[in-house]
């Protein structure tokens, strides 16, 4: 029995067939000898704790080529390098404790750190503490930051830091005998805008000197824009306390009918109340020179 040939149509598609197969193969083979490529450092690979700790160290001077999270060798000799300057134990871990550390150094060298300084150095003032007029690295300054921590149950730290500055901030702010400090102390300096506020906090707690300097800086325009109508209000407040001077700018004011209505037998009863029965007094004086 004769055999028959196969047609034409069946072995085209068989040599189709082989053809795809050997392609399939060839590129197999070319993606698996081709290297991947690794990712960048700016792509999120390696440890963010090292990465902060390679960052810190690079600004201090510390030798940190690259920094990409990844522990090896140069970091290693780099935390070794620091620790041994700052006399701590020589460990050369990438530790989150280490991390903290850099970065309470790094904010003391901040320009930031030092504008907070200033400000928590006035509070400290304002609360009764002595921290001098130095940096935030004298003795005084460091005396006063320890007493501060351990008047509010907080462990001794190693010095200012954001934490301190936000509890000293919150401390001054429910403290009224520090409202009126800072209101005494920045009107003393001619600095009327930020008087004001502390003025304000204070008279509103009813302490009649401050109600008498909120009615001052009403009636001059100190901090604020000049308003009768406020400074009789203040004055009136001080002076039923029984502040003299805001009784006899009280008189004054009725007098003159200046943030009320004219009332000349009110403005001599108001100034009975200053002088005790003395003859009237004389007007206020002018405001205090800039």
């Amino acid at each position: 029995m004769p055999i028959l040939s196969r047609s034409p149509r069946l072995k085209t598609r068989q040599a189709v067939a082989t053809a795809l197969a050997a392609l399939v193969v060839l590129v197999m083979a070319l993606g698996a000898a081709a290297p991947v490529p690794a990712r960048a450092a700016d792509e999120g690979e390696g440890e963010p704790t090292v990465r902060a700790i390679q960052q810190h160290l690079q600004e201090m001077g510390y030798d940190i080529t690259v920094i990409d999270g990844l522990y090896g060798p140069e970091t290693r000799s780099a935390i070794e390098a620091f620790q041994k300057k700052r006399n701590l134990e020589v460990t050369g871990e990438a530790s989150e404790k280490l991390r903290r550390r850099l970065e309470h150094l790094a904010f003391r060298r901040s320009d930031a750190a030092e504008r907070m300084w200033r400000q928590s150095r006035l509070f400290l003032k304002a609360l009764g503490y002595a921290p001098g007029s130095g940096s935030m690295d004298s003795v005084p300054a460091r005396r006063a930051l320890s007493a501060f921590a351990q008047n509010y149950w907080m462990k001794p730290s190693r010095g200012f830091s954001r934490t301190l500055h936000d509890l000293i901030r919150r401390r001054v702010q429910k403290t009224p005998s520090a409202h009126r400090w800072l209101c005494k102390h920045h009107m003393a300096d001619g600095a009327y805008s930020l008087a004001i506020a502390w003025c304000r906090r204070a008279a509103e707690r009813g302490n009649p000197a401050a109600q008498y300097d909120m009615g001052w800086m009403s009636y001059y325009g100190r901090g604020r824009s000049q308003s009768m109508t406020d400074a009789f209000a203040w004055f009136r407040r001080a002076a039923q306390a029984g502040h003299t001077r805001a009784q006899v700018f009280t008189g004054l004011m009725y007098r003159e009918g200046r943030g009320t209505a004219r009332d000349v037998d009110a403005a001599m009863r108001w100034y009975h109340k200053a002088t005790g029965g003395a003859p009237r007094p004389d007007p206020p004086p002018p405001p205090l020179p800039e």
